[in-house]
């Protein structure tokens, strides 16, 4: 089975299920940080089983992310990596600007969008591509993580993959 998640402490979740992908948001807001970590770990161990295929978004922060946030946010993609190790799960890490451009056909916000709405405007943006291919109304975080196991699919399954390009959907539309 695909998986992708968008880490955080609410977890976006995105899988393939039969013909269609799904999406949770998985809350992992704890008391503590390291009740964050177990959380995250348990529930980890419910989703992924052995011989899955695991995408996770790759961790990069601008400067102005607290180290607090850095942290948490370090500790749950190393949660997703252990747990995808012990169930000997293939894990792929994928970066931002690679799943963005295959899923969304951006990697930046036009110039014309101030700084501080920017990483808004591309969550926005992976909204609007789930709800065109009728994958529902999800929160930003299932949008990414969406974007994150279309990019994971497409990179593994070729015969996926060719379903997955402009030129397809031009032809399906004939």
């Amino acid at each position: 089975m695909f998986h992708a998640f968008d880490p955080g402490m609410s977890l976006g979740w995105a899988y393939w299920s039969s013909q269609r992908p799904q999406s949770k948001l998985i809350d992992l807001h704890a008391d503590c940080e390291g009740a964050v970590y177990l959380r995250a770990r348990s529930r980890l161990l419910e989703i992924i089983n052995p011989n899955d295929i695991v995408g996770i978004e790759a961790a990069l922060m601008p400067r102005s992310v607290s180290i607090r946030s850095r942290l948490v946010l370090f500790g749950i993609r190393s949660a997703i990596v252990a747990v995808a190790y012990e169930r000997v799960a293939r894990l792929i890490e994928i970066e931002p600007h690679r799943w963005r451009a295959h899923f969304i056909r951006c990697v930046t916000a036009p110039k014309q969008v101030p700084r501080k709405h920017r990483r808004a405007w591309l969550k926005a943006k992976a909204q609007e591509e789930v709800q065109r291919r009728g994958w529902g109304d999800v929160s930003q975080d299932e949008a990414d993580a969406f974007g994150i196991l279309d990019y994971l699919r497409s990179s593994v399954d070729a015969e996926y993959a060719i379903r997955t390009t402009p030129l397809f959907a031009e032809c399906e539309g004939v």
